[in-house]
């Protein structure tokens, strides 16, 4: 089975109609047919409020709107694995922020992904459009999935190369 890290950055496109958002709908429907798992740390889901938050503060999605997308947001989280953090990650994953010149929390996603990884047999993929944190996990060895530069096909691949 695949498993898919879930960045907030690729993952907000569920909800918000810009590039890479039918990607996104792609994972999902793969998701939701027992295809693969979705993993995000905790924070991620803080994460992902707060830009759905931030996006109707400023006038980007109409109440009912915000209110539709928060709902299925709150249908697919029960869908992910949420994977808290040990203290060893976050000391961890200070080597990232120095490394690959990247924010803290790029950082965190960067350490848990990676950890992830290391547990167990099945293909991992991070899922991000942050481009930065594309080029560390890279670096580093991990397979990432950018639903703005993939073709829809390729996404569905994801989840048929593990079968």
């Amino acid at each position: 089975m695949s498993i898919v890290y879930l960045d907030p950055s690729a993952w907000v496109k569920r909800y918000l109609a810009e590039p890479g958002s039918e990607g996104m709908d792609a994972i999902w429907a793969e998701l939701d047919r027992g295809r693969g798992q979705a993993v995000c740390q905790w924070l991620g889901f803080t994460e992902l409020v707060w830009v759905l938050q931030r996006r109707r503060n400023v006038g980007q999605i109409d109440p009912l709107a915000y209110a539709a997308v928060y709902q299925q947001f709150r249908v697919d989280r029960e869908q992910v694995v949420w994977v808290g953090l040990s203290w060893e990650q976050v000391q961890a994953s200070v080597i990232w922020i120095v490394k690959h010149n990247m924010n803290a929390t790029d950082a965190l996603h960067l350490q848990v992904a990676l950890s992830q990884r290391a547990l167990g047999e099945e293909q991992m993929y991070l899922v991000s459009s942050d481009r930065r944190l594309v080029r560390a996990a890279q670096v580093e060895g991990l397979v990432c999935v950018d639903p703005e530069q993939c073709e829809v096909a390729a996404l569905q691949g994801v989840f048929t190369l593990s079968e």
